[in-house]
């Protein structure tokens, strides 16, 4: 009941700006669309949960639906880097064995150390095709 009153609101009362938008995203990286969405549908449901006026409901549904557009300006091999890539850019460009005690993440490495990384890949072997 409540995806409905969340399609009825916010997917159905979308301009043609933020259509387009969607479209863009949905072209560069289908998968962030899907994780918006569903960003989106939660956000409106915690809202109603918490018995926010309607206005206040959409309003935290359009920001979970936009929450990653900056994406857009992300390549998609960047944005498909799994966790086991961003270990091995992080202990190439720190010449190190072990990783640290914290959990890497795509923000501790650089752009810089990302291309590298991407660059050295075999494209044809099947490790890669299987990755990505």
């Amino acid at each position: 009941m409540i995806f409905d009153e969340f399609k009825r609101n916010i997917l159905l009362n979308l301009s043609d700006l933020e259509i387009d938008l969607l479209r863009k995203l949905k072209e560069h990286h289908p998968n962030t669309l899907f994780h918006n969405i569903i960003v989106a549908k939660d956000t409106f449901c915690v809202a109603k949960n918490l018995n926010l006026d309607i206005d206040k409901c959409i309003s935290l549904g359009l920001a979970g639906l936009f929450h990653d557009i900056g994406k857009l300006d992300i390549h998609n091999l960047v944005l498909d880097l799994s966790s086991k890539d961003v270990d091995k850019i992080w202990l190439i460009a720190h010449n190190a064995v072990v990783l640290p005690k914290t959990m890497v993440t795509i923000k501790d490495i650089t752009l810089n150390e990302t291309i590298n990384y991407l660059s050295s890949l075999d494209t044809n072997s099947k490790e890669f095709k299987k990755d990505f």
